[in-house]
């Protein structure tokens, strides 16, 4: 099973780089691992991005919100990337034995990979989740697949190169006289 996982994302990866030259601007989608939600990636810049997931956990009578901003790493391609990222999460568990439900918040780390192949984009992530008031645990370990739909894709930049950098004028051009002369 895990053989063919690899052996198909390794394909995808070398083979088909025409597809996965798409961007995003906004994707949402669902992640699934040891916890399951709903996620939305929002690009704020060149290689940021903001990922709010809302997700309830298997393990532990929680759910949490998270906020976290994402610095992605291109690696042979635009569309594959590796991401590094941290944010806050505030989230609500229910101890054990009790009935009553505690507030949790904390730091979230994120370390992941994304694959974006026409309108879907795919990634897997490692989340560890650091409960600094409240919480099942203080340290809470968790992975995810997460498949988002591009709702917006992003636009390419033209790029203007202006060789007469000593020219001024957003045309490279200098403003001309009555005469015509520069």
């Amino acid at each position: 099973m895990y053989k063919t996982l690899v052996i198909s994302i390794l394909f995808l990866c070398f083979f088909s780089l025409s597809l996965s030259a798409q961007n995003y601007k906004a994707a949402v989608g669902i992640r699934l691992g040891t916890e399951i939600g709903i996620t939305g990636k929002y690009r704020i810049g060149e290689r940021s991005t903001l990922e709010g997931m809302l997700q309830t956990s298997f393990r532990y009578p929680s759910s949490q919100f998270s906020l976290l901003y994402e610095r992605h790493y291109p690696i042979i391609t635009k569309g594959l990337n590796m991401y590094l990222g941290v944010g806050p999460h505030i989230g609500w568990y229910a101890p054990p034995e009790t009935t009553t439900t505690d507030i949790k918040f904390g730091i979230s780390p994120i370390a992941g990979a994304e694959l974006t192949l026409g309108k879907l984009n795919f990634s897997w992530d490692m989340k560890p989740t650091i409960n600094l008031v409240g919480g099942y645990r203080i340290l809470e370990l968790e992975t995810a697949i997460s498949v988002r739909y591009i709702l917006v894709k992003r636009t390419k930049k033209a790029k203007s190169s202006n060789w007469k950098f000593w020219e001024k004028g957003s045309s490279g051009s200098k403003k001309r006289g009555k005469s015509g002369k520069a």
